[in-house]
């Protein structure tokens, strides 16, 4: 019986071999070679090289090679990052200047730094903010910037905990 079990534990664990479908794609070598790294050193007759029929359904043209080796949408991922950071970092401190800075990019022409302004805005957790988070609500057209900035402010109105605390007392007649 053992032996039984065995053997047909071995059978199930070949039988994925045995029945495998040849795949003509995968199964023959590639006769493409690398691709240049520079943009610059293109061939001229790139686009009748044979697309990897794996990985690439689209037609390679020098253009389309060239946009994807843009050096200007590397430094601005690499900006957009560094900004995006600097913004959680400010919202970390307790100084009024890192508050402007935050606030000066609730306006940027990137939706990436003034989502991370807002963000940073609401971490920063000063009800100084609400004035420009306004205006900022007046001036924008996007439906869900919007409702963000509205959130934002709402959340940023809200009682702090002392003064939630301090109404409850006073409420009482005494601290308890």
């Amino acid at each position: 019986m053992v032996a039984f079990i065995v053997f047909a534990g071995i059978v199930a664990m070949f039988l994925p071999f045995v029945f495998r479908q040849k795949n003509p794609v995968i199964d023959q070598p590639s006769q493409i070679s690398a691709p240049p790294t520079n943009a610059v050193a293109v061939n001229k007759n790139f686009e009748h090289a044979p697309a990897h029929p794996v990985t690439s359904r689209k037609k390679h043209t020098p253009e389309s090679d060239a946009e994807a080796i843009n050096p200007a949408d590397t430094e601005n991922e690499n900006y957009v990052a560094d900004r995006v950071a600097e913004l959680h970092d400010l919202a970390m401190t307790d100084d009024s200047n890192s508050l402007v800075v935050i606030i000066s990019e609730l306006d940027s022409r990137d939706p990436r730094i003034r989502k991370a302004a807002l963000d940073a805005t609401v971490q920063f957790g000063s009800r100084d903010a609400i004035p420009a988070l306004q205006d900022e609500l007046n001036h924008t057209d996007e439906p869900e910037e919007k409702v963000d900035l509205q959130k934002a402010i709402d959340f940023l109105a809200l009682p702090t905990m002392s003064e939630a605390a301090n109404a409850q007392a006073d409420e009482n007649g005494g601290p308890f």
